[in-house]
């Protein structure tokens, strides 16, 4: 069994979890033909590889911000699924019955269908308008004040960015994780940045910013959906 199958497994594993992935639980959900022992020598050598670490002694492990990265470029199905557009159509649907305005009600789509925080800049104009808040509370990172702190300095000075996110998103969904992210490199979140170029009309930016453990599949494919009905609609 290859290592880097293993760490696939412990980083989706603890995406789902929320806890540390242990040496006997890898060797029964990916029915390894081997022992504990030997899963912990390979995870030992991920770990010298800077992939993943242990945070206790007794404790499994959990990915690092490499660890992550592998996952990223290496794993994600950025297919949306097949009635994914039908569900992001029906949530700005049900939104605009309260608000026509496309720069209020896109972050609150992306938010009610990601579980994070969702931000969205109108490059030309510079407004920037967000939502998800009451989601992100509900993941267990929200205990981690450093998380919060980091999305809500970065919505502070978002506007003074937006060319530079602009770039950043163009032809595609770009992910940001740790301290690969220029804009707040303190290493608490990870973001996702999409530029949207609507039909006769100034780029959008759109953000979801969260924790490092987010389904990053899952985040791009919604990105993608989002950013092919706006620039069919509108």
């Amino acid at each position: 069994m290859e290592t880097k199958h293993i760490l696939e497994r412990l980083v989706k594993e603890y995406i789902t979890t929320a806890r540390p992935v242990g040496s006997t639980y890898l060797v029964e959900c990916l029915d390894a033909p081997v022992s504990s022992a030997t899963m912990r020598h390979m995870l030992h050598d991920l770990e010298e590889e800077g992939f993943i670490y242990q945070p206790h002694t007794s404790a499994g492990r959990i990915p690092t911000d490499k660890g992550y990265r592998y996952y990223v470029d290496h794993v994600l199905a950025k297919q949306l699924l097949p009635r994914e557009p039908e569900r992001i159509v029906a949530e700005f649907q049900a939104i605009q019955q309260h608000s026509r305005d496309t720069s209020r009600v896109t972050p609150r789509v992306l938010a009610r269908l990601s579980g994070t925080v969702a931000i969205s800049g109108w490059v030309e104009s510079g407004a920037v308008h967000e939502a998800g808040w009451q989601e992100l509370v509900k993941q267990p990172e929200a205990q981690d004040s450093a998380v919060l702190a980091e999305i809500a300095g970065f919505m502070d000075t978002m506007d003074h960015y937006l060319e530079e996110l602009a770039e950043l998103g163009q032809g595609g969904v770009r992910v940001l994780i740790g301290q690969e992210n220029q804009f707040s490199p303190t290493g608490h979140t990870s973001w996702l940045v999409r530029t949207v170029t609507p039909r006769r009309r100034e780029p959008i930016v759109l953000v979801l910013a969260g924790a490092k453990r987010m389904p990053y599949d899952r985040h791009v494919s919604l990105l993608e959906g989002v950013a092919s009905i706006l620039e069919a609609y509108i």
